[in-house]
């Protein structure tokens, strides 16, 4: 009995030792390749940005430049690589200048053509700023005003069917009705409680000429609404006393922008499409 505990003690130790990574031994020739490596992807993470813009450049150069560089046999001089860098800086902002102007005219005709051709549909509402609505879902309860706090569901799209957010696969939102963007606390303001609606935001009354990221400027956006409840102030106030903290709004934030008016951030653009690198790790 000793023994067979002792070869399954063996057969475990052997077991776990061949899942248990060893520490790696350092080899000059994988380390050069590796760092080579990873400057290369840190590289193609830039050059994917400059294409994006209509940018492209001789790879050939790219990598005499980094060879004559390690041989201390620059090519050009201090001055006249500053001043390259500087003339690249320039026409990198004046393309992603152009690109930002040619999309956000795009999302102008596009929202614009939108709205004209939902107006004329059957059960379509368009109030007197240009919002529209059609009732999902009738509701039976009182209608917020600006200053109530109210929960919802939401999911929002731009006129192309492009999907910028929803809490249907979170909790839902909390917020002051007047705080979110004009179009979208107009038309809470519409709503009884318990009702769902599909409301399209003229890009005017949503974020007008801001880029956040997500949409271009100019974007007319596509959302449904859904009513959960108006909240009551008192109990909000006693629920956050009792928790030891004060009253908070919930508002998701999607690709680091927020449906709150004002309070939309930059999302991620430029056109990079590849994992992070290999040069994060060893900078």
């Amino acid at each position: 009995m000793k023994a067979v505990c002792k070869w399954s003690s063996v057969a475990l130790a052997v077991m776990v030792s061949a899942h248990v990574a060893a520490e790696p031994a350092f080899d000059s020739d994988s380390s050069a390749y590796t760092m080579g490596a990873a400057l290369g992807e840190h590289l193609a993470m830039q050059l994917d940005g400059h294409q994006a813009l209509g940018l492209r450049f001789d790879q050939t150069r790219i990598v005499k430049g980094f060879a004559d560089a390690l041989a201390n046999n620059n090519q050009l001089d201090e001055e006249a690589m500053a001043q390259a860098l500087h003339g690249l800086t320039l026409e990198l902002h004046r393309l992603s200048l152009a690109k930002t102007e040619q999309e956000a005219q795009a999302a102008l005709e596009a929202g614009q053509a939108y709205l004209a051709q939902n107006r004329s549909k059957p059960g379509v509402t368009v109030t007197e700023s240009g919002v529209q609505y059609e009732v999902l879902q009738a509701g039976s309860g009182d209608k917020p005003t600006a200053e109530d706090m109210v929960k919802v569901h939401y999911s929002a799209q731009t006129v192309e069917g492009h999907q910028i957010g929803s809490t249907y696969d979170k909790e839902p939102n909390m917020f002051t009705v007047g705080r979110a963007i004009p179009g979208w606390a107009e038309a809470m303001q519409l709503m009884p409680e318990g009702a769902k609606y599909r409301v399209v935001i003229p890009s005017e009354l949503a974020y007008g000429e801001r880029n956040l990221g997500a949409f271009p400027a100019n974007s007319t956006l596509v959302f449904e609404v859904e009513l959960l409840e108006i909240l009551d102030p008192d109990a909000i106030i006693e629920a956050a006393k009792a928790a030891g903290h004060g009253p908070k709004e919930r508002h998701h934030s999607e690709g680091g922008m927020s449906f709150m008016n004002g309070m939309g951030g930059m999302g991620g653009m430029g056109g990079q499409t590849r994992s992070p690198s290999m040069w994060d790790q060893i900078q």
